[in-house]
């Protein structure tokens, strides 16, 4: 689609609510936020998608009935945790392909919907890829968490490293186990018999 024509339609969607008109009267249009493939730009694209149940919506990657499938296709196939809007609403969503009876078993339904889709499908060799998108109560990511930096780790308190050992049945727990004490055995400077031992001192 036109960059100048998606822009106009995302400007009448964030103005009336999801709301547009025109050739998408009647659709539930929804604008998924993809990030490239290969260059990682995030961009908009307006899509009509399928309400189902459980936070679920399905789009088709038609293409307009071309033999080729959407750059969005493969955008989401490379980063299928996205942001979407839908309505008054922005929300995370994760993308998945329907493959085999999957699909087969979804198709009828989004023709029933809208048989321009069935039309399409007759009149091209590739099969139309549909995603589900579902709706995730909480951000995805790849990247897992950063370890904690040294001054995070400085914050044990003497009281819940002292808990941690009580946890270890083979050594008592200092009474006065200091949080840097704690930090050396993390980091693998001390044993706890180390600390067991420094403990004692006057």
């Amino acid at each position: 689609m036109d960059n100048e024509y998606n822009a106009a339609i995302i400007e009448e969607f964030r103005v009336s609510n999801g709301h547009v008109g025109g050739s998408w009267a009647g659709y539930v249009v929804i604008l998924i936020h993809q990030v490239g493939a290969r260059s990682m730009v995030e961009r908009t694209t307006p899509l009509s998608c399928f309400p189902l149940d459980d936070d679920r919506w399905a789009i088709v990657a038609s293409n307009g009935g071309s033999e080729r499938h959407p750059d969005w296709y493969y955008n989401l196939k490379a980063n299928p945790v996205l942001t979407v809007e839908l309505g008054a609403e922005t929300f995370t969503v994760l993308a998945e392909e329907l493959h085999g009876t999957a699909r087969a078993a979804m198709w009828p339904t989004l023709v029933v919907d809208v048989p321009r889709l069935g039309d399409l499908q007759a009149g091209i060799a590739r099969q139309m890829p549909v995603f589900i998108l579902t709706r995730q109560q909480e951000q995805l990511s790849a990247t897992p968490p950063a370890p904690p930096t040294a001054s995070e780790t400085l914050r044990w308190s003497g009281a819940e490293a002292a808990r941690t050992f009580q946890e270890t049945p083979d050594v008592a727990a200092p009474a006065d186990l200091h949080a840097q004490d704690a930090v050396d055995v993390i980091l693998g400077a001390m044993t706890r018999t180390d600390v067991a031992r420094r403990a004692t001192r006057p």
